[in-house]
């Protein structure tokens, strides 16, 4: 058994141990009905038959009396597997839901912890795929070993001890096919499941592929692509085809060998049943008392297949999830953490190293930001400006040196303490399918109206949201494509305000605007600036002018400093980007 398989097997037993009650509820009040139902039920009519048929003495009104009594056990066997299987109903009514969502929030909860970078290299869609079937994998194996195995397991145990003092020869008989059909059965279900694991494989790729396809229609519609993108789809969908229809021979030639042994059970076993009834060793009774079991095993037996190949699909979707969860975050907490001690927001690299992969972005690096200085960055592309931003935050982790802010080595805090003190905005902000008031509280969990009202004044939104029929509870779309850029923008730049951090990181936050919209953010960002320390990566110079301080940084290094006068002076490389900007707008 693979280590995963192991693992999933390990994490949905212990997820369901966190309801011992209900999990041991479940488990003997089906064990219980299943004996009434599919054991005892038979017994008594086999009682019955043997008193109707078998040579007697006694007068017709006590045997009729007596298969009175009889009927009277069917009676509490039937009252008592239906109470014995509405409560274990009831208890896999509690049982499943509340563990389905602690797994799911377990999945949740693996995939916050990991980086940046795991979600650069993830498509989300797939990701949203991936923690679905993780929990409906648990559904599924939870249903077929309680459901289907378990009555399985009951049945022919149970069978075999009522058959044992019939006949031990129909037991022996019973028990060596029962063997050998498990047996076949869980090595051509091995064999099966490697196909099941490449159809998971595919099926995540189809749906990886679809997601990011209708994330960027517009761009696929822009270039008039969309039949190479059919294209495209269709070779993976067809890709998947040829994978799932493997998966399914494989499957319809085990349900042939599973036809076999099914039908060669029930001629032998009755075979002997008949050959011992002639040969007066068992009864009448007994003979359909052995029919009755076998074709009750047989029904289940068949199911047994379907159990395996269930069980082994759902934990191939299953294991794919295990994996991510086992995968180790890129950037991790050290415990115990240092207790934060930012306050003011002084930062400083200290000689840092930083490659991603094979490749250097930067070496030695060292840069002092003093406690509310506003720090412009600039460069051509792949210079490190963003990056840098990337290591305050720590979604990247750096090889050698530290990064401190008020003297603490923000190596030693948690990610959660550091990023409370600082305020990002991105070039392309993205909000939630959520409220307005929800979007622009959102970095602040207690807070009024009024302190929303005032932040969306300083962020130039009020007067757009004041038009909307619903104002603040206006709902902005998935990813906020209800809104123009400038006004995703304000209110990102709102809710930055209201988290109130002593640092603010603004990332090319005006570039992909027009020219009344940046005046707008522009605007609402010289009022965000006050009293923080500031760092804003600009493409557009014009938008750095008043900077405290202009870095210009190439391949990972500073080639110069000073306000916007001072390096236009020196006439360098700042100067250069300056004359190149061609109406402030300059390619990254």
């Amino acid at each position: 058994m693979k280590e995963t398989t192991k693992q999933t097997w390990k994490y949905f037993i212990k997820k369901s141990l966190d309801y011992k009650f209900y999990l041991f509820l479940t488990v003997f009040s089906i064990i219980i009905a299943t004996i009434a139902s599919y054991i005892a039920l038979p017994y008594i009519y086999k009682e019955i038959i043997d008193l109707l048929t078998s040579p007697s003495q006694l007068e017709r009104s006590i045997i009729f009396n007596k298969a009175l009594f009889f009927l009277l056990l069917v009676l509490i066997s039937y009252l008592v597997l239906n109470i014995f299987f509405r409560v274990s109903e009831f208890s896999t009514n509690y049982l499943q839901p509340y563990t389905m969502r602690d797994i799911e929030n377990d999945a949740y909860e693996k995939l916050q912890n990991h980086s940046y970078t795991f979600f650069s290299n993830s498509f989300s869609g797939a990701l949203v795929t991936r923690v679905g079937r993780f929990r409906r994998a648990y559904e599924r194996i939870f249903d077929r070993v309680f459901w289907d195995f378990l009555p399985i397991i009951v049945i022919i145990c149970f069978s075999s001890i009522v058959l044992y003092f019939q006949s031990k020869t129909l037991t022996l008989i019973l028990l060596v096919w029962v063997f050998v059909y498990v047996l076949i059965m869980f090595f051509l279900y091995r064999w099966k499941y490697k196909y099941d694991v490449l159809s998971a494989e595919e099926d995540s790729k189809v749906t990886g592929a679809l997601a990011d396809s209708l994330s960027n229609v517009l761009t696929i519609k822009a270039f008039a692509k969309s039949q190479k993108e059919k294209k495209r789809y269709y070779d993976i969908s067809t890709s998947r085809a040829k994978v799932n229809k493997k998966a399914q021979d494989v499957g319809a030639y085990i349900n042939i060998v599973q036809g076999i042994l099914m039908m060669s059970a029930e001629i032998i076993i009755m075979y002997f049943a008949l050959k011992l009834w002639y040969e007066e060793i068992i009864t009448v009774g007994t003979v359909i008392l052995v029919q009755a079991y076998i074709a009750i095993i047989v029904r289940y037996i068949w199911g047994f297949g379907r159990i395996i190949r269930d069980v082994y699909e759902a934990l191939a979707n299953a294991e794919e999830m295990i994996s991510i969860m086992n995968l180790k975050p890129d950037v991790e907490d050290v415990f115990p953490p240092e207790t934060l001690k930012i306050k003011k927001g002084k930062i400083k690299f200290e000689n840092v190293t930083f490659s991603y992969e094979e490749k250097e972005v930067l070496k030695n690096f060292s840069l002092e930001i003093k406690k509310g200085e506003k720090v412009g960055i600039v460069g051509e592309s792949g210079s490190g400006k963003t990056t840098l931003t990337k290591l305050i935050l720590r979604f990247l982790n750096i090889q050698k040196g530290k990064i401190t802010i008020d003297g603490q080595d923000i190596s030693k805090i948690t990610q959660e303490d550091l990023r409370t003190q600082i305020s990002y905005v991105s070039q392309e902000p993205l909000l939630f399918h959520r409220t307005l008031i929800e979007n622009i509280s959102y970095a602040k969990s207690y807070t009024t109206i009024d302190e929303i009202e005032e932040v969306s004044k300083k962020a130039n939104i009020e007067q757009f949201i004041s038009r909307l029929p619903k104002g603040y509870q206006t709902m902005v779309g998935e990813r906020g494509v209800k809104l123009s850029g400038g006004e995703r923008q304000r209110v990102a730049i709102a809710r930055a305000m209201l988290k109130d951090s002593p640092i603010l990181i603004l990332d090319e936050a005006t570039s992909s605007l027009d020219s009344k919209s940046e005046k707008w953010v522009q605007e609402a960002i010289n009022n965000l600036v006050k009293n923080r320390t500031t760092i804003v990566i600009a493409h557009r110079l014009s938008t750095i002018q008043n900077m405290d301080r202009i870095i210009v940084l190439d391949h990972g290094k500073i080639v110069e400093q000073g306000t916007h006068k001072s390096l236009l002076r020196k006439k360098g490389p700042y100067s250069e980007l300056w004359k190149h900007q061609a109406g402030g707008f300059l390619n990254d």
